[in-house]
């Protein structure tokens, strides 16, 4: 459910970017065919950028989190017994519920009237009668109706309008029918539906109708009717209701709009250069919502070329000395310890079996928890070339209470896959981050 979560905001988060900059730079424009291309485009990038992230659809993102974990970059949290089964954990599945069973709601209700739209544009094919004018085949609806298309059928109730006003419908619906318009209407509808709660795309999907019918109005002046005959004709229609808002009206978008943006003077060819805009917007976009993968990989390299080693005071680890990088050993004894390797120690089982060794054999003590002492503890200790854990210290102490139990549960861990180094087990330290919190919060990073 989280990754689904970061994917569906980082799908809107690039959406909502890109239409406010289509917005700023081109929607009073006049070349629609470009800006039916951008908006179109507009919806490709918001749901493929976010699919640039490696590892996105792994379950349990394991080698990431084992990172994280080693890099003391995550907290493993054992809380009260209590907290754990009917506190926190117990709010925050109903919480997390209530979001996705409201989500789920609000996506099928929009669902279900798609498809009952579809269905009365079915319907009112079938109960329609097929007529050709001028090679063109026509569906006559049996009640008035305001002509429309739907992918190869058109619709239009010929004793309503005068021969002019036929021609002119039928130029504007045929080229809704050759441009396929109603392949972009279909694709907003289906984004709108999953991403309904972000009014944005509501305004997105009004241009995309509008930009369409911009399209097929420019169309039927570029075939030489008249301009303001045409602009009246329009007027004449504005009145009937729609049977569904899926398909292509002939008087579908705002009449004002429309008649302004047919009077509005030729955007001059320089004006196509601000298209470019969008791409290194997009490269940036690319970056920005995939930033945690970067900072990982960023980090691996980071800790390959230099990291700090921890000087043991009382109480607490201060960070001081560079040490040498991954390639160079540090010496304890006759055998060498590596930091980072090609192959890092794992838990047998993975990360999520980690955590739940963890938090299924740690006990928060009751001395502790009356006294209120809660905190991080950071136990380090060396993963052999066996698997077994040797040379198991604390780094960082909070309260001898907290601080044996922290040393009895790492003590107690069974073997590790050993890490690897050029295919060759190796030797290799390892730091892990325990809070223990009254809350069941993770307390702030220090």
């Amino acid at each position: 459910m989280d990754t689904m979560t970061t994917y569906l905001l980082k799908v809107n988060l690039v959406c909502t970017l890109l239409f406010g900059l289509y917005m700023l730079l081109l929607r009073c424009d006049t070349f629609f065919r470009w800006k039916r291309f951008i908006l179109m485009g507009i919806y490709a990038a918001g749901w493929l950028l976010p699919l640039a992230q490696p590892n996105l659809w792994h379950e349990g993102n394991e080698v990431v989190a084992s990172f994280y974990i080693n890099m003391g970059l995550i907290d493993l949290s054992v809380a009260p017994p209590a907290a754990t089964e009917k506190g926190v954990w117990f709010s925050m599945a109903w919480s997390e519920l209530l979001l996705w069973g409201g989500y789920l709601a609000g996506m099928m209700f929009l669902l279900i009237r798609l498809f009952v739209q579809l269905a009365a544009i079915c319907r009112l094919r079938v109960r329609s009668t097929a007529r050709y004018m001028k090679g063109i085949k026509l569906y006559v609806p049996q009640r008035p109706q305001t002509p429309f298309s739907f992918f190869g059928w058109i619709f239009m109730h010929p004793s309503l309008h005068t021969p002019e006003e036929q021609e002119e419908i039928l130029d504007h619906e045929l080229a809704h029918v050759r441009q396929r318009h109603s392949v972009d209407v279909l694709l907003s509808e289906l984004h709108c539906i999953v991403c309904w709660f972000n009014p944005i795309v509501w305004l997105m999907k009004r241009e995309v109708r509008s930009n369409l019918e911009y399209l097929a109005d420019a169309h039927v002046l570029a075939r030489g009717y008249n301009r303001k005959l045409y602009q009246v004709h329009l007027l004449a229609l504005s009145c009937p209701m729609a049977l569904s808002n899926l398909y292509n009206h002939f008087n579908v978008s705002p009449l004002k709009k429309r008649i302004n943006m047919m009077n509005k003077k030729r955007s001059c060819r320089a004006g196509y250069l601000k298209c470019l805009f969008f791409l290194p917007l997009c490269v940036l976009m690319s970056l920005v919502i995939n930033a945690d993968v970067w900072a990982v990989k960023a980090a691996q390299q980071e800790k390959k070329r230099v990291t700090s080693s921890a000087q043991r005071t009382d109480k607490v680890v201060v960070m001081k000395e560079p040490i040498p990088t991954a390639d160079k050993r540090m010496k304890k004894g006759t055998d060498g310890v590596y930091d980072v390797v090609e192959e890092m120690p794992q838990f047998p089982g993975g990360y999520d079996a980690l955590l739940k060794f963890l938090m299924t054999n740690t006990n928060y003590p009751a001395e502790a928890m009356a006294k209120g002492m809660q905190g991080r503890v950071l136990v380090q200790f060396v993963v052999n070339k066996e698997g077994c854990l040797q040379d198991v210290q604390l780094l960082r102490r909070v309260d001898p209470l907290l601080d044996e139990e922290a040393l009895r549960v790492v003590n107690s861990m069974p073997r590790w896959r050993p890490g690897k180094q050029k295919g060759q087990p190796v030797n290799v330290q390892y730091t892990l981050p325990v809070v223990f919190s009254l809350q069941g919060k993770v307390q702030e990073k220090i």
